[in-house]
């Protein structure tokens, strides 16, 4: 977080639904009746690699997750 701070990074999102449905999706996931489809990881270092992957779309299927 501290990277993110610093640097003045702005993080754009989208909610997708109301608190009301998000609240929903977790209780299902806690009851593992939902599950999250995770396409690829990649480090903060290859950032600009999984920015490439989701803006071409070619071969994604799930989710993109960048970890620290």
């Amino acid at each position: 977080m501290r990277h993110i701070f610093f640097k003045g990074t702005n993080i754009l999102g989208s909610t997708q639904g109301t608190k009301a449905e998000l609240e929903q999706g977790l209780f299902w996931m806690g009851k593992k009746k939902l599950k999250s489809i995770i396409d690829s990881s990649y480090s903060f270092d290859n950032a600009a690699e999984a920015h490439t992957k989701m803006l071409t779309g070619k071969g994604l299927f799930g989710k993109i997750l960048l970890k620290p």
